[in-house]
């Protein structure tokens, strides 16, 4: 959502509305996001005070993501819930978002939001990791010194 400082200076709050927004320029390729639908936003926006304004947002996304063993797509609905503060001048080192000029954007935020609930890794039903037998195989012949080397194990001893 963009809505210009004059635009909400004139409306009546509490003021709510709906928006989709395609967010795939964003998110896709993004970590393991393969690729995300349009996400449905509803806000509700209060005027706290003089130009500050508190933004209440619901956010629905179905994302498809890589399945952190097989790398297979894996259908995920992200539904996150956010009141996130707006204005013109806020102090350093608050967690007010600043307006962007005169208009008030709400995407970085949105993108946040749907970055948080996302799983850190998602798999799939039934799906397991390997045996780690032939990994642990692998670090004992990695421990293992190597002859032409050998010498040189002396001196670290040392």
């Amino acid at each position: 959502m963009r809505l210009a400082l004059a635009q909400l200076r004139k409306l009546r709050f509490p003021y709510e509305m709906e928006e989709d927004m395609d967010l795939s320029e964003d998110l896709n390729g993004y970590e393991d996001i393969r690729e995300s639908g349009i996400a449905h936003i509803t806000y509700k926006i209060t005027m706290l005070d003089t130009d500050k304004y508190l933004i209440h947002m619901n956010i629905n996304i179905d994302l498809v993501l890589e399945s952190a063993i097989s790398l297979k797509p894996i259908n995920k609905s992200i539904h996150a819930e956010s009141d996130e503060v707006y204005m013109q001048d806020p102090p350093f080192e608050s967690d007010i978002n600043p307006f962007d000029g005169q208009t008030l954007d709400t995407k970085e935020a949105i993108i946040t939001n749907i970055l948080c609930e996302k799983p850190m890794r998602s798999i799939l039903e039934g799906e397991e990791f390997e045996s780690g037998e032939d990994v642990l195989d692998q670090e004992e012949d990695q421990n293992k010194i190597n002859p032409a080397f050998a010498s040189l194990a002396d001196l670290l001893k040392k």
